[in-house]
């Protein structure tokens, strides 16, 4: 049975697949490099540039809800909406997909809810439903379209961080996706330290983003397409994928470290 989070309430989000642009440049007045978000408290309407590295599979990526449209709750074991308390035996499948990003070194998980999901996707989960085990109320498998997620860039608009459970890591919940290949290039490749430095008010800030601490990279993952039957166990491991001539994960024991002597990718936040 997939255990859920709490319900995202609806999120406005900007045409996915390919095409996926915001709706006018100033839409993209608010950025932070990947790298800031962790030392940022304030990352609500910000946009950042990140590539997707992986799928995250442990608890599947839908869920049978309340056929209600307004409502975001799951159906229980007997079909009763844990919110309404109403039977509802035709649930409608819902997105909770969760991927994991990155930036160079610096990796961030993020949640895509049923609204953005379906934005980035262009169907409805329901749509695949060689993959879903309604029976049972869970997913059997990965759709190829979710796989093939991995790899793409994109600059994703964060709608809120939420805490993640017995960690001091967050989960940013995704809200707008954009494929703007102008504004990809500009982001992907503001790399200065400078750049960096005008982000922030004080040298102690600065101190902080150059001292991040490790960031660890989720067990539960998929990367490529070949490993899409991992899906099916809970265990599934982290598949290491091929960066340049080798074969490699962030580091040997799963986690990646930020760097003090190297340049960090970053962006200027416009006034």
């Amino acid at each position: 049975m997939i255990m859920m989070q709490q319900q995202s309430p609806s999120i406005s989000v900007v045409s996915g697949a390919s095409n996926a642009s915001a709706s006018t440049s100033d839409d993209f007045g608010f950025t932070r490099a990947l790298s800031e978000l962790s030392i940022t408290k304030e990352v609500r309407g910000c946009w950042f540039y990140a590539e997707i590295y992986s799928i995250i599979s442990s608890r599947g990526w839908a869920y049978l809800a309340c056929s209600e449209l307004k409502c975001f709750k799951k159906l229980n074991e007997d079909y009763v909406c844990e919110k309404c308390g109403i039977h509802r035996p035709n649930g409608i499948w819902r997105y909770t997909l969760k991927l994991k990003v990155r930036h160079g070194k610096h990796f961030v998980d993020v949640m895509f809810w049923d609204d953005a999901a379906r934005q980035l996707l262009g169907k409805v989960a329901g749509d695949f439903t060689e993959h879903l085990d309604t029976d049972n109320r869970r997913t059997k498998s990965c759709p190829e379209a979710i796989n093939e997620l991995v790899g793409q860039e994109y600059l994703f608009k964060i709608n809120r961080a939420d805490s993640v459970p017995g960690s001091a890591g967050r989960i940013y919940v995704i809200s707008m996706v954009s494929q703007n290949k102008e504004k990809i290039y500009e982001i992907k490749n503001a790399t200065t330290e400078e750049s960096i430095g005008e982000a922030y008010n004080s040298d102690e800030d600065l101190e902080l983003l150059f001292e991040t601490g490790p960031t660890t990279v989720d067990s539960n993952v998929i990367t490529s397409d070949n490993e899409k039957d991992a899906l099916d166990t809970p265990d599934s491991v982290l598949q290491r994928r091929k960066f340049g001539g080798g074969t490699s994960t962030p580091n040997d024991d799963g986690s990646t470290q930020g760097s003090s002597n190297k340049k960090l990718k970053s962006v200027k936040i416009e006034k």
